[in-house]
């Protein structure tokens, strides 16, 4: 058997700068440029980063006192970063908060392309054409003009959009649905591992409508989402065999470190998590959720009226999400309300008040209509 020195961790899918990204090439650079803002001004309310290299020259590029360069425009983040690559994880780290990249594919290679043909570039194309590993969309300055070279290079099987620089209604259009197929599959996580001290017993056993509480909000997500697991401690997985489970891997975070633990089995999911004792909490709830499900926010949450603050275990966490709690966690925070607080969150009210109840203790179930 074969030693494993290090514990093998499901990577999350990202490209050069980003889980979603698109590099622009085949033309020259400034019109790289007015491509990203006017596809990025059509995907209002995402956030959109802008990869370049600098573009200055001489003495001026040379006394330059700044390593990276991050600019805030008005309907898109610019970042630029030294000819002479960065480590992968390094350039992702800046761009983790945002919802897709463009990259200047003159410069830099991206994970998926959209490719501008251009006759006065076809010699600069020529050299890039080992980057055309999943060309998404041609965009063509002339209408009749396709060099001869270029077929070979496309390896997409299915047929790839081809559009006039012109028509960028058309542009926007095609773009827009590239970028849904590639928002993040919803999966549901019922947290089931608590002790119930309260209570005085598992609250997840608790019968309601003949089903025990943890397995009928199981259902209820199942219905919903794409995969749907239980979140349990290591001693009750006997008890749940059958169901999909993930054990906690950070323990003794309570519900913050089942959230982790999930974002680490699938990095690249969000992830609609349900406390057990959310038990007055019906499908409407999660239907409404998912419906109103904002991408471009760390979560979309139910906002508590009694508190007022955003309630974190009914809610969608997304995958930008996760290092957001990393960071919490690294100084010292556990608690996933302190993240939503300080955090972009889509909030939304609740149409019942059952639906944010904890049942905590036998004397809350008198209330419940079981």
């Amino acid at each position: 058997m074969k030693h494993v020195k290090h514990t093998r961790l499901r990577r999350p899918d990202f490209g050069f700068f980003h889980r979603c990204e698109w590099a622009i090439l085949g033309t020259n650079c400034s019109d790289i440029q007015f491509l990203s803002t006017q596809l990025s001004r059509a995907l209002t309310p995402a956030k959109v980063a802008y990869v370049d290299a600098s573009h200055t020259s001489g003495s001026e590029a040379d006394t330059s006192p700044f390593h990276t360069i991050y600019t805030q425009h008005k309907t898109y983040l610019e970042l630029k970063i030294p000819p002479i690559a960065e480590l992968v994880h390094d350039r992702i780290a800046y761009l983790e908060s945002v919802d897709l990249v463009f990259i200047n594919g003159n410069h830099f290679e991206g994970k998926s392309q959209i490719l501008i043909l251009d006759p006065e570039k076809e010699s600069s194309l020529k050299k890039r054409l080992h980057r055309l590993t999943d060309v998404q969309m041609i965009i063509k300055k002339h209408p009749d003009y396709w060099p001869d070279f270029l077929s070979k290079s496309l390896s997409n099987s299915n047929p790839i959009p081809q559009l006039d620089w012109a028509d960028f209604s058309s542009i926007n259009r095609v773009f827009k649905q590239l970028y849904s197929a590639k928002i993040p599959p919803v999966y549901g996580l019922v947290l089931a591992g608590g002790r119930s001290t309260r209570m005085g017993f598992d609250k997840g056993k608790i019968s309601i409508q003949g089903k025990d509480a943890r397995i009928r909000l199981y259902e209820m997500l199942e219905a919903k989402t794409d995969k749907t697991f239980l979140s349990i401690r290591q001693d009750q997985k006997d008890e749940l065999q059958g169901y999909p489970v993930l054990t906690d891997r950070f323990v003794g975070l309570g519900p913050f470190g089942a959230i982790l633990t999930a974002f680490q089995a699938y990095p690249d999911a969000a992830w609609l998590v349900l406390a057990t004792d959310l038990m007055g909490l019906s499908s409407s709830a999660i239907q409404l959720l998912i419906h109103e499900r904002n991408p471009a926010a760390v979560a979309t949450a139910f906002l508590n009226v009694e508190t007022g603050f955003p309630d974190p275990l009914a809610t969608i966490w997304e995958p930008k999400a996760q290092e957001r709690l990393m960071s919490f966690l690294r100084q010292g925070y556990s608690c996933p309300r302190k993240v939503l607080i300080n955090s972009d969150v889509h909030l939304l009210e609740p149409q019942s008040d059952k639906w944010l109840t904890n049942y905590n203790t036998p004397e809350d179930l008198s209330g419940l209509n079981l």
